[in-house]
């Protein structure tokens, strides 16, 4: 056998969302991004997409029906059509991609928006203003709400349950908040209020003007607001990477340690991808066997329970015929792809 060291890499179908469909056994999530025993790919940027421009075709058919509009209601119809054209062309893809790959990482309405505005700045300059941007965001929002909905579950769960947690607990001197990795990191989450000061300061340049100044100052107490909204994503970024260690290590078990990595991009040398192509599989699967203590959410009720005394455990799964059944990861091909 010849030996190579070039870099084959397979590549994630969206893993954030692919966490968090596991996490909470969303078939339907998990379907649209090739966990489930499905023979064709599925693309969860384009399904946005089009999802997005059936919900403005209801919208639409909604203001028509209305006797009376308000101004922007008035606004928003004459738009529509032209922002459905828009959804149903070539550039769809490019403009959903960007708000879905940072719906698992803690985005907001205002961060889609921004990569929205910045895509039809690009690609359909005359509709690139800020009126226009958030009228399709907002049905781009609608869309990811519909089509991930056990994302949308789980990241309201943990930041209602981790806010509880923060409120619990007054200042840095009482201890920091954590979360447990299935491999046993401890993540510890330091989000603190800040005092703002605002101060005018003369300016040694023009005597007669003032220069106005901004202290800021780290306060112990323990900011809950910003810790509802940071955990959830650094669940997420921390389970990526606990899978991301787990294939190593079990690459190395097997021989193999010619291994790159950037993000959930997974490269070996071309000997060696086979073998990466079914680790990686078994390894997510492992993640998520729930016969094990170190199961996700395990983890997360006892780092719960541990620092409030309260087990959360109300955790929105999904049951009966859209339950994710993990095994099926083994045979869709484009789970990394």
């Amino acid at each position: 056998n010849l030996e190579s060291r070039v870099a084959i890499a397979i590549d994630g179908s969206c893993n954030g969302i692919q966490h968090m469909s596991a996490i909470t056994l969303d078939k339907n999530g998990g379907k649209n991004v090739n966990l489930c025993n499905e023979t064709q790919r599925f693309d969860i940027y384009q399904i946005i997409a089009k999802k997005s421009v059936e919900i403005m075709f209801e919208r639409e058919r909604e203001l028509k029906a209305f006797e009376m509009l308000d101004e922007k209601e008035q606004k928003e119809l004459e738009l529509l059509p032209n922002l459905i054209e828009i959804m149903l062309g070539d550039k769809s893809r490019k403009i959903a991609k960007r708000p879905v790959m940072i719906n698992p990482y803690g985005g907001s309405f205002t961060g889609y928006k921004s990569y929205v505005l910045e895509s039809l700045k690009e690609y359909y300059p005359i509709y690139g203003n800020q009126f226009t941007a958030g009228i399709l965001t907002k049905y781009i929002s609608e869309a990811m709400k519909e089509g991930l909905k056990g994302g949308s579950l789980y990241k309201k769960w943990v930041s209602s349950a981790f806010k509880q947690v923060a409120n619990s607990i007054e200042s840095h001197n009482e201890g920091s908040i954590y979360f447990t990795t299935p491999d046993g990191f401890v993540v510890r989450n330091f989000m603190y209020k800040i005092n703002s000061k605002q101060y005018d300061i003369k300016s040694l340049v023009n005597r007669s003007g003032t220069r106005r100044v901004k202290l800021q100052t780290i306060t112990n107490e323990i900011n809950s607001r910003k810790i509802s909204t940071a955990i959830q994503p650094n669940i997420i970024h921390s389970l990526d990477a606990t899978h991301l260690r787990m294939t190593t290590l079990s690459m190395c078990d097997n021989g193999v340690d010619q291994l790159w990595f950037i993000h959930d991009s997974f490269a070996t040398n071309p000997n060696s991808v086979v073998m990466l192509n079914r680790i990686t599989r078994e390894t997510f699967i492992e993640l998520y066997n729930e016969n094990t203590p170190n199961h996700p959410l395990n983890l997360l009720y006892r780092d719960i329970q541990d620092q409030v005394g309260v087990i959360e455990k109300d955790f929105p799964r999904f049951k009966g015929k859209d339950k994710l059944i993990m095994s099926e990861v083994l045979q869709n091909e484009f789970f990394f792809a």
